[in-house]
């Protein structure tokens, strides 16, 4: 996922317009830019909610190159995102098939075995795109959400101090396994930056989660509705097996109804 995922030093806020002009400015010189089709069917996904666009965007981008895996990503990510595991797979699984050397292709295989909740598939493919590049930072997350579910919190504690890039997931981590003075820590910093207008209401909530604080981690939820651009990691509420302690409680199935995701 790191292709679509990562903005650089930049908040989503500053990035997304630089991106989009960029964007917009390549096509208007060549309308069948592939890259540029690529980068805004990502925006569209991960940061605007335009489900629509996210397939125009998608579809001509592997039009230009059908070659590229990583032109192939943005639609299994929404695929993702609605649940649709099965279309996912197999979308992900052409990728691979495209670039089997790819380390991203890889990556994000295992982010959609992960969110299908086939564990030891998603576990193989992250450590066969670590084979590929061993500094891989966003598979070494992927890796760790995978020993949460499998219940080894020691192992995953390891690998998600590897990675700097998504606290939220680390600290997650330290509240499950009962290290509530770390994940504190990193609480208290997620808010900090969130009162500053810096970072995600998501991020705090899922501390929360993993503190066991469900109220708190609903509250934060809530906040995410107004968030524009939306924070990336939001559009997999849906299936992330993260959030499954809070799918019986009526106010998580409002808030899904109420976030434009797709079906």
């Amino acid at each position: 996922m790191r292709g679509c995922l990562d903005l650089g030093l930049l908040s989503p806020i500053e990035a997304s317009p630089k991106i989009r002009a960029a964007a917009d400015k390549a096509l208007s010189l060549d309308p069948d830019n592939g890259a540029a089709h690529w980068m805004l069917a990502c925006l569209a996904m991960f940061f605007e909610r335009d489900w629509s666009l996210v397939e125009f965007h998608s579809k001509r981008a592997v039009a230009s190159d059908p070659n590229s895996a990583e032109f192939r990503l943005p639609y299994v990510h929404f695929l993702s995102a609605a649940a649709r595991h099965d279309e996912a797979l197999t979308a992900v699984e052409r990728a691979i098939q495209v670039d089997p050397v790819s380390a991203l292709a890889c990556e994000n295989a295992g982010y959609h075995y992960y969110l299908a909740r086939k564990f030891d598939k998603a576990l193989e493919y992250c450590e066969r795109s670590l084979a590929l590049d061993p500094n891989f930072d966003l598979a070494h997350d992927i890796v760790g959400m995978i020993y949460i579910q499998k219940g080894m919190l020691a192992e995953a504690l390891i690998e998600l101090s590897k990675t700097p890039f998504y606290p939220e997931f680390l600290g997650y981590a330290y509240g499950a396994s009962g290290r509530t003075d770390d994940a504190r820590r990193i609480l208290a910093k997620l808010l900090e930056n969130q009162s500053r207008g810096e970072g995600s209401a998501y991020r705090a909530a899922l501390v929360y989660l993993g503190l066991g604080e469900s109220n708190a981690a609903l509250e934060n939820l809530e906040m995410i509705i107004e968030e524009s651009p939306a924070y990336l990691w939001t559009a997999f509420l849906k299936p992330d097996p993260l959030w499954d302690p809070l799918r019986s409680d009526p106010r998580f199935k409002d808030l899904l109804a109420r976030m434009n995701l797709p079906e």
